[in-house]
């Protein structure tokens, strides 16, 4: 699999940027630190598989690149979202009609859960849905899309090596579900395409980190907030028993 210089660079910026910060921060001691959410790039290849026309006709670029954020709640689960963007040649004329290539962009809102191994190493499992354009260029240039609806399910394996910056692998499957007309002979063929998908990157992650006077200025805010509620519990139940004395 090839990356893109572009990304190559990417890679580098964010890299020494981490790096410079991490040597900035090194002496600073802080009692928790809270994974909040995560922003990424990486590539993105896609590898066609079952009976439909993407298996049979397209040659999938294997430089794609996706885009992602996410946001972490109850430390464990995730809500997010994923842009890609993926091209691919058309080598069977005679099956997909009498044009050059196709580009694939999609965003998928998705949903997961994340399990936290250490503060390194985390898996996690995400689900997505969202809106997929075919674009086609045609040999006069002529231009024209197909759209619809793709579906991913994808594991996620990331190595923090320094708190706020790591690097990931995610492997999954991807159905795409597309409005597409064609004769009822071959319909089964272009109504949707399948993929196994493979993406590896960097990915920044935002940390909320505390001091110890920190957590202890929260855990007197909960004492508090407790003793409030069973100052008014308590008040409640003196008025009821009171009331009740005046009725007797």
């Amino acid at each position: 699999m090839t990356i893109p210089s572009n990304i190559k660079l990417l890679f580098s910026v964010l890299l020494l940027f981490a790096l410079t910060a991490n040597s900035q921060n090194e002496k600073e001691k802080f009692a928790e630190k809270r994974f909040l959410g995560s922003a990424y790039v990486s590539s993105y290849s896609l590898f066609p598989v079952g009976d439909n026309f993407a298996n049979e006709g397209l040659e999938i670029d294997d430089s794609g690149v996706q885009f992602g954020f996410e946001w972490y709640l109850f430390k464990k689960f995730i809500v997010g979202g994923d842009f890609r963007f993926i091209r691919s040649e058309n080598i069977n004329r005679p099956l997909l009609g009498n044009y050059n290539g196709t580009n694939i962009n999609s965003f998928n809102f998705k949903v997961g859960y994340r399990h936290l191994i250490n503060e390194q190493f985390n898996v996690s499992i995400t689900g997505g849905v969202g809106p997929v354009i075919y674009r086609s260029t045609a040999p006069r240039g002529e231009r024209f899309r197909d759209s619809g609806t793709s579906y991913e399910f994808v594991g996620d394996f990331t190595y923090n090596f320094i708190s706020f910056i790591g690097v990931f692998i995610q492997g999954g499957f991807r159905l795409d579900d597309l409005n597409i007309d064609a004769p009822s002979a071959i319909d089964s063929n272009f109504g949707g395409a399948s993929y196994f998908r493979v993406s590896a990157g960097v990915k920044f992650t935002f940390v909320n980190r505390l001091y110890q006077w920190e957590l202890d200025e929260e855990q007197r805010e909960r004492e508090e907030d407790a003793r409030k509620d069973r100052e008014a519990d308590e008040r409640a139940r003196q008025r009821r028993i009171k009331k009740d004395s005046n009725k007797g």
